[in-house]
């Protein structure tokens, strides 16, 4: 059976955030991310579920959370979270339909961003 969500658990603040391009005006482009906005959310680190990396020859851990906020349409895996000051990958964003109240990401902190 499917955990009840309620709206009063959506206690946390998390930053939406988008990567932007922009023209060094070599050809190429730098990247930066800007926060599209703020969500209020619940935050559950998922016990059991951590894993690591390897990035430029060292392994980093990786903890991977569910968070859950108010259903909002255009959120892909190429969007990143923010919570409490840490950079979290989206890694699962699927669209729970327009009748959904809510919307689960999973996401991971630790390894490059």
């Amino acid at each position: 059976m499917a955990r009840q969500i309620q709206p009063g658990n959506l206690s946390e603040r998390v930053l939406l955030q988008a990567e932007v391009h922009t023209p060094d005006g070599g050809g190429g482009y730098t990247v930066a991310w800007t926060t599209v906005t703020p969500l209020w959310a619940e935050v559950i680190a998922q016990t059991g579920k951590a894993g690591e990396v390897v990035h430029a020859e060292q392994t980093q851990p990786r903890d991977r959370y569910r968070i859950t906020i108010r259903n909002r349409r255009g959120i892909t895996v190429d969007n990143r979270l923010v919570w409490r000051g840490l950079v979290m990958n989206i890694t699962d964003a699927a669209d729970p339909g327009p009748r959904s109240a809510f919307r689960v990401i999973e996401v991971e902190y630790g390894g490059p961003t």
